[in-house]
């Protein structure tokens, strides 16, 4: 009983580890994640003619989105700690493991909503000759990752696939 406790918390830092390494690169390299500026990010950097005040704005909004978005990964991974404990335990309580699958999606649901708040204050200070440079990249098209988009944007498949194996499964 003890090694398997010992064996859980292991995997655990593990995927702790793991997951703050993709957190921190995202799955087309730095993009638009920390410490880069906006002169790295390709979505800004694609727009050469932002005022300071713009810069100073988003700057803001972008420090204020990516500390809610620490937050609440950070909630999701110790969900998936406490949900892996449920689904080793033996017998397994089917409905406690439900309820912490749906409280893992709420809080994506949470994820996916600061997202596209985000996307939609930064557009909002943008000028119509802005927002058509940087259309493609902001909700108009996939951009040059996918649909994942680049930086801390999302993790499409990376965590969920691994989770599956674990009970995770989808939400559909």
């Amino acid at each position: 009983m003890r090694n398997s406790k010992m064996i859980v918390g292991l995997v655990g830092v593990m995927t702790l580890m793991a997951v703050s390494t993709v957190f921190a690169f995202g799955p087309c390299g730095a993009g638009c994640g920390f410490g880069q500026g906006m002169g790295k990010c390709p979505i800004l950097a694609s727009v050469d003619n932002l005022t300071k005040e713009q810069k100073d704005q988003i700057s803001t909004l972008r420090t204020e989105f990516l500390r809610k978005q620490v937050m609440l990964r950070s909630q999701v991974a110790q969900k998936r700690i406490d949900l892996m404990e449920l689904a080793n335990k033996s017998p397994q309580d089917e409905a406690a493991i439900q309820k912490k699958k749906e409280e893992i999606w709420a809080i994506k649901d949470e994820l996916r909503n600061n997202r596209r708040a985000f996307g939609t204050k930064i557009r909002s200070l943008l000028t119509a000759e802005q927002r058509e440079k940087i259309g493609v990249w902001m909700g108009r098209g996939a951009g040059p990752c996918g649909a994942g988009g680049c930086g801390m944007g999302g993790m499409r498949g990376g965590m969920r696939g691994g989770m599956m194996g674990m009970g995770m499964g989808s939400r559909n």
